[in-house]
């Protein structure tokens, strides 16, 4: 532990080995997924990760870093299922929704809104959770939707221009002309 706080990952590893023929416990296993993740050591990173889990499926930071090793792989499906499983252990990782929706903006575009909903209910109205919402709503065609995330983004931010110009393109999209001269 003391070598991967200096960085030092290929000490910390060649350590974590050593500790791994004495005790074989998925703390070790996890601890060297890190290391291997940060040396984009992929492969070993990901058997290490997963033997993590398999060895104590209760710890929640063990499927964090299967997921971020998954993503790193390009494997993006199974990080999903991997942070879903994650999100049924422990509910309050806020930061695991948001990289699950991530994850389905391109493949499952509403699942991510719904995910990217939930976590609003629960931290409140976020400017970074509402722009991607609004941005998926105005590529799935979906301009009322994205017309009620943008008033809820100028709520945050009511001087912002930008917003304020694309609300009214918005409007003018779906024939609310009134709502868009009320903006201009």
């Amino acid at each position: 532990s003391t070598s991967e706080a200096k960085g030092d990952y290929a000490g910390a590893i060649l350590e974590f080995q050593d500790a791994l023929r004495i005790d074989p416990s998925a703390g070790v296993h996890y601890a060297l997924a890190k290391n291997y993740l940060f040396l984009n050591r992929l492969p070993l990173a990901l058997q290490h990760g997963k033997k993590s889990v398999e060895l104590d499926s209760s710890v929640a930071d063990y499927y964090d870093l299967l997921a971020d090793i998954f993503s790193a792989t390009r494997q993006y499906d199974s990080a999903a299922v991997v942070l879903e499983k994650l999100l049924l252990i422990d509910s309050s990782r806020f930061n695991s929704y948001y990289k699950l929706a991530r994850i389905y903006e391109t493949s499952k575009p509403l699942k991510a809104i719904s995910i990217y909903e939930k976590l609003t209910t629960i931290v409140g109205s976020e400017w970074t959770i509402l722009v991607r919402v609004a941005e998926l709503y105005e590529q799935l065609g979906r301009t009322d939707d994205a017309i009620n995330t943008i008033e809820e983004l100028l709520i945050i931010d009511p001087a912002n221009t930008a917003l304020q110009k694309l609300l009214s393109e918005l409007y003018q999209r779906s024939k609310q002309y009134d709502n868009a001269l009320s903006v201009i």
